[in-house]
């Protein structure tokens, strides 16, 4: 845990290594020297250590650092009280949203097994998947809302909000969200069947790959598409982690949300509600 140094009793000196930078308030800019272009605590003036309370997911960095910039931050599970590195987009609709999947340019590829959807896979200064047991503990604490965002071919942009969102454990991580309570750039049919019960829908479904069929129907939703999502009997609008293709593409097998044509980006996204 990063310490908090308390100096001459009065004043705090905030270590903030989970920021990546060290962060001094300035009356307490006597307690440290400049050393070879670094800060070093003077120990003399040292009176006592206590910790600094962790932050959980991005809304709590946000409240607490409301002028941090959209960038990676170390949170700390509320549950495990393990460490990870995050994507918290600290500009959108106010900010403070966690990135869980992140598609740009197609340089990771999205069709993999269980394990890695559950692990997490790619680079978070660019196209990844944040795994589904990391999001699982920091969703089963919170009340939270899951944010859509897309781009199409021809940069038009288009955003949907669901309230409720919570990922249930392993080993089937079923989706919980609740009806749009935001939307624009996207047709209204488009972002309910996303939260039907029936045929295309989400809500309510455990996550499927190639190698793990939780899917409604006889064959393999993930197989057939090229996809892993919480497939129902297969999808009608949204298969997000399908193939990345020319932006544009018809194919029932790409990255897609709102028609049969393939998304340029894709970005979901959580944060307290």
């Amino acid at each position: 845990m990063v310490p908090m140094f308390l100096v001459n009793g009065e004043c705090s000196v905030t270590g903030k290594q989970l920021f990546g930078t060290m962060v001094f308030t300035s009356k307490c800019q006597k307690a440290f020297v400049k050393s070879n272009e670094q800060y070093e605590l003077d120990l003399s003036a040292v009176i006592t250590v206590v910790p600094i309370q962790p932050y959980a997911d991005c809304s709590e960095v946000h409240k607490a650092h409301p002028d941090l910039p959209s960038s990676i931050y170390t949170i700390t599970l509320w549950n495990t009280n393990s460490r990870a590195e995050v994507v918290c987009d600290m500009d959108t609709d106010g900010g403070g949203w966690t990135v869980f999947q992140h598609r740009v340019n197609g340089s990771v590829d999205f069709y993999r097994n269980f394990s890695s959807y559950e692990n997490g896979f790619g680079s978070l200064h660019g196209e990844f998947w944040l795994g589904l047991s990391l999001m699982h503990e920091m969703t089963s604490h919170t009340t939270n809302e899951l944010r859509i965002d897309i781009q199409r071919a021809n940069g038009s942009l288009g955003y949907v909000v669901y309230p409720k969102f919570r990922i249930e454990a392993a080993p089937t991580y079923i989706l919980r969200i609740g009806n749009k309570t935001d939307y624009g750039g996207i047709s209204s049919t488009s972002v309910d069947s996303f939260t039907d019960t029936g045929y295309g829908g989400a809500v309510d479904m455990a996550f499927t790959t190639f190698d793990r069929d939780n899917d409604l129907i006889v064959e393999n939703c993930a197989l057939l598409y090229h996809g892993a999502w919480w497939y129902h009997s297969c999808y009608k609008y949204a298969n997000l982690n399908g193939d990345y293709v020319t932006p544009g593409t018809d194919s029932n097998n790409a990255i897609k949300f709102d028609s049969m044509t393939s998304l340029k980006t894709s970005r979901l996204m959580f944060r307290t509600a």
